[in-house]
């Protein structure tokens, strides 16, 4: 910073710059976590260098980075060049990284015609869903009301009234949210033993 005295006959400037060399010490705050050290001495004009990876207190995130602000505007890496006037806090960011699937088993008409009426599992983002549940009762006899007939599991669908799957084994879950996936039910028409002897 540059400062400017005015004398009657002479303009004096006084100049600040950032020592080259001095030594500061950097506090990490976790936030919401742990971390181990939470402090490091750094030197002007070098890098950051390594940087602790705190552990968060909540199960499902993990550590994203090393932010000079509460906000997360300004990121602090082991490459960031040391340029500092005094001693600094980090403060941990930490993201999201498994979310919770809901297989919900949308049996026809609402009946619970098993023990279980959901089933959730924990994926990361860009994970295939891999081996899928299955209800306990894979066909379903109805013989009263509107919904009377016979219904086959057929798999799921991101879609509650959706006729045809759309998830399988090899889908990729790209969600950064929990979701909730719904059983395809199929009725069988009268020519596959459908409502035929209710």
């Amino acid at each position: 910073a540059d400062m400017l005295v005015n004398s009657n006959e002479t303009d004096i400037y006084a100049k600040w710059e950032i020592s080259g060399n001095a030594s500061f010490v950097v506090t990490f705050d976790p936030l919401e976590g742990t971390v181990s050290p939470d402090k490091k001495t750094v030197r002007n004009n070098n890098l950051f260098g390594e940087l602790p990876v705190p552990v968060a207190n909540k199960t499902k995130y993990k550590f994203e980075g090393w932010y000079t602000d509460t906000e997360f505007t300004n990121k602090v890496t082991a490459e960031t060049r040391v340029q500092l006037t005094g001693n600094i806090t980090l403060y941990a960011k930490y993201i999201q990284y498994k979310y919770t699937v809901t297989f919900d088993f949308n049996e026809p008409g609402n009946y619970n015609y098993g023990d279980e009426t959901e089933i959730t599992k924990e994926y990361e983002t860009g994970e295939a869903y891999g081996e899928l549940p299955e209800p306990e009762n894979k066909i379903i006899y109805i013989n009263w009301g509107s919904n009377k007939g016979v219904y086959d599991f057929k798999g799921w669908s991101t879609n509650r009234n959706a006729t045809v799957p759309n998830v399988t084994e090899d889908t990729i879950f790209n969600s950064e949210r929990d979701i909730t996936v719904y059983a395809v039910w199929e009725k069988r028409s009268s020519s596959q033993g459908g409502s035929g002897g209710f």
